[in-house]
């Protein structure tokens, strides 16, 4: 247990710290006069990608204890849930963008011209939700010291992203680097999962839900705070992409088969 758990404790570490120090690093990297202002702003825009974090952390607690007790027969349970799992987030993260035109009521109005950061926030939310999943391969397969090496490289990516960044474009740059951190984490984890557990993920059907995602997101949230009518085209267009892929599987759920 002790050799199981430790490096998953070891790895929680900078995983806490990958999630906090852009608050830090914009405190202490934008000018005086504004850097207070700025982590409010971006704290409070943060708390709008509350819906997928929240929904990835339900997950979460379910999914562990449910592939630990089939683990024998998991790997392709793995990729058919990391396909369901992103098309939801897929679909929660559109309707998130489609909906701020009432979803910003919920943080002061002043804040309200920073919006487009919510974005790459979600985007990144998107990717390190997947990573909760694609990281089951280094707990059924015992080499849970690999969850450390992959949060190490998130969080150097957070530490030089945000140097690099925050002093050129402020809040804007820690957003994209959230984003990068995070999808650097997802990536490395499932080159080096295919590599140690490979597992059958769909992977084309990944692209085309992330992807689609991140084009009618952005279209969604341009459109979101002055028209109606094309956000919600959007968030029509993300579910019937998710269910026409899913069409194979919808068909032997129904009730009539």
């Amino acid at each position: 247990m002790l050799a199981f758990g430790f490096p998953l404790l070891l790895a929680g570490l900078p995983g806490v710290a990958n999630e906090m120090a852009d608050r830090f690093f914009i405190e202490y990297l934008m000018p005086l006069s504004e850097a207070k202002e700025a982590v409010g702003t971006y704290s409070a825009i943060y708390k709008l990608s509350i819906f997928i974090i929240l929904f990835n952390q339900a997950f979460r607690f379910a999914a562990e204890p449910f592939f630990f007790k089939q683990s024998d027969q998991t790997r392709q349970q793995l990729a058919d849930v990391l396909r369901l799992f992103t098309g939801i987030l897929s679909i929660g993260m559109v309707l998130v963008l489609a909906g701020l035109g009432g979803i910003k009521y919920f943080i002061d109005a002043k804040y309200w011209d920073s919006l487009p950061i919510l974005y790459f926030l979600l985007l990144a939310n998107v990717f390190l939700s997947m990573n909760t999943q694609i990281s089951m391969w280094y707990k059924l397969s015992d080499q849970t010291r690999m969850g450390l090496y992959i949060t190490l490289t998130g969080f150097a990516i957070t530490v030089l992203g945000n140097l690099y960044w925050i002093p050129r474009v402020g809040i804007l740059g820690a957003a994209w680097t959230t984003l990068a951190s995070y999808v650097a984490m997802a990536l490395l984890s499932l080159i080096l999962g295919q590599y140690h557990y490979p597992v059958p993920y769909s992977f084309g059907r990944l692209a085309i839900y992330v992807g689609a995602a991140a084009v009618l997101g952005r279209i969604a949230a341009f459109f979101s705070m002055t028209l109606v009518w094309p956000s919600i085209l959007c968030s029509f267009a993300m579910i019937a992409i998710v269910l026409y892929a899913e069409r194979d599987l919808l068909r032997r759920k129904s009730p009539r088969n």
